[in-house]
């Protein structure tokens, strides 16, 4: 019998900070799980080569801090994200070392009008039930705020290892960048969106 079995533990947190500084927001959460996979390739229960038992964990902590009416900076962190007793863990399990001790996904400055919102930095951009576009990168967020919200949306995914573009000395050079627009209503009763969304590698054959 296929088996499948998790443990978790999580606690999420919210803080308005101890010390007197309304101007920054901290939030977060701690999780540790253990996961327990048996048969995961072929459910089979008379070969059991394809078991897996290990321990993962993460903190992460988001910081906004508000510098001014509807602008504020963001933050993002993950610490010793990774699974128990792997590579990074120093040996005898004192200390995480490695590229996972400090991961920062997202770092944002968020401008928010009456008319207009801009974030430019590196942030979370989805479409399409973050199915078409699901990605923390660097770019630009404009939203008009119309009846009919409109969003322009670039992403630089890629510089291709150099500042200068179609550098003949460095194979591959050429930038890959997403360009979007969504147009999004929503009122009591539903939402609704419309966007369009091109990845460009801006290669001599483009994809």
């Amino acid at each position: 019998m296929k088996k499948f079995f998790i443990i978790l533990l999580c606690v999420a947190f919210a803080s308005g900070v101890a010390y007197a500084e309304d101007r920054l927001q901290l939030s977060g959460q701690m999780r540790v799980q253990g996961l327990s996979i048996e048969n995961y390739a072929d459910a089979d229960d008379n070969v059991d080569t394809d078991a897996m038992d290990w321990w993962q964990q993460r903190f992460r902590t988001a910081a906004k801090i508000n510098v001014a009416e509807g602008v504020s900076v963001n933050l993002r962190f993950d610490f010793s994200e990774g699974t128990w007793s792997d590579a990074n863990w120093v040996a005898g399990g004192v200390r995480y070392t490695g590229t996972e001790a400090l991961q920062v996904d997202r770092t944002y400055l968020d401008v928010q009008k009456d008319m207009f919102g801009i974030k430019a930095g590196q942030q979370y951009f989805g479409l399409g039930n973050s199915i078409v576009v699901d990605s923390n990168a660097t770019g630009f967020n404009l939203a008009l705020k119309f009846p009919v919200t409109v969003s322009l949306i670039y992403m630089k995914t890629n510089e291709g290892g150099s500042n200068v573009d179609d550098n003949a000395a460095v194979a591959g050079s050429e930038d890959n960048d997403i360009y979007a627009i969504n147009l999004g209503y929503a009122s009591e009763a539903f939402t609704v969106n419309g966007f369009y969304a091109i990845a460009k590698d801006h290669s001599a054959t483009d994809n």
